[in-house]
């Protein structure tokens, strides 16, 4: 019996690993801000997608925006380097 009982939570364990974790997508408009708000900070943004399956076809989705800094050249027009 306690065989059968540590098989069972040894399985309902690994079962439980097995689920992917729930992804929030952002909307257009958490998108378009966050991407503005990197502009306005003299920063690119870098977005991060995923796949999600939408009428039966892949397509890309954006879960994150992150600041990143320019590089040298990749200076918005207006902007100096020291800003």
């Amino acid at each position: 019996m306690k065989a059968i009982t540590t098989a069972l939570l040894a399985v309902a364990a690994l079962a439980g690993c097995a689920e992917k974790p729930d992804l929030a997508y952002m909307s257009r408009q958490e998108v378009s801000e966050a991407i503005t708000e990197c502009e306005n900070a003299g920063q690119r943004a870098a977005l991060t997608y995923t796949k999600a399956k939408w009428g039966g076809k892949n397509v890309p989705v954006v879960v994150d925006v992150q600041c990143a800094p320019r590089g040298p050249g990749n200076y918005r027009v207006g902007l100096q380097r020291d800003e």
